[in-house]
């Protein structure tokens, strides 16, 4: 077990005090439910027991999965892109075996797929422009539109599409717009009030409070 948790990036004393595990498929996720988890629940992730794990991709998934849930302490739950279900592994599809694995739905779900690609095809163009327009303002001194994210609909990676779009916007406004990566949206995405927030995830991490605090 000593050996799986420092494969994961964990120290030994993660084993002994995290009650659940959420695992997901990239740096954004990870920074976008670290915020969020508590604009849902109330609670931090550190005082419920939760530990976030970006699994950079989706690999090597369902053996680490498998490895977690056979001997880990914590219970795991499971965020990943809706285009990951039809990827092979072991000659079955990542969708069959992980919901083999876990709870689709349902009051108590445990996997969640997200989007139609990716977490960021489940923003509002309206909320884009509220984080474009607190954070990264546009160069040519105008407001940031809903027009200006058009093009997202329609790109094969939503995610790099937006990265661009603002680069672009704020290009010459290098003081005023550091840092245009995608888990630095994620996180400020996070933090971002009055925001429809997509309801499979929250529902997911609404459980996970409930079952980190069963019994304490």
């Amino acid at each position: 077990m000593g050996n799986i948790m420092a494969g994961l990036g964990l120290s030994a004393s993660w084993v002994y005090l995290e009650r659940a595990m959420i695992v997901v498929e990239g740096a954004t996720e990870h920074k976008y439910l670290e915020e969020l988890y508590h604009r849902v629940t109330g609670s931090t992730l550190v005082e419920d027991g939760v530990q976030i794990w970006d699994s950079q991709g989706c690999g090597h998934i369902v053996k680490t999965l498998k490895r977690l849930q056979d001997n880990g302490r914590a219970r795991t739950f499971v965020i990943l892109d809706s285009d990951a279900k039809e990827r092979i592994y072991s000659e079955h599809t990542l969708e069959d075996h992980l919901e083999e694995m876990y709870e689709v739905g349902g009051s108590e779900p445990e996997l969640v797929w997200v989007g139609d690609k990716e977490l960021e095809d489940t923003w509002e163009k309206y909320d884009l422009v509220q984080l474009a327009e607190k954070h990264w303002p546009r160069a040519d001194g105008n407001d940031w539109e809903e027009t200006h994210f058009q093009s997202v609909d329609e790109a094969e990676k939503p995610s790099g599409e937006i990265v661009d779009i603002i680069q672009n916007g704020c290009a010459r406004n290098i003081q005023d717009c550091p840092s245009v990566t995608k888990p630095n949206i994620g996180l400020r995405m996070g933090r971002l009030e009055d925001v429809e927030r997509p309801t499979e995830i929250v529902d997911l991490l609404e459980h996970v409070h409930e079952y980190c605090n069963r019994e304490r």
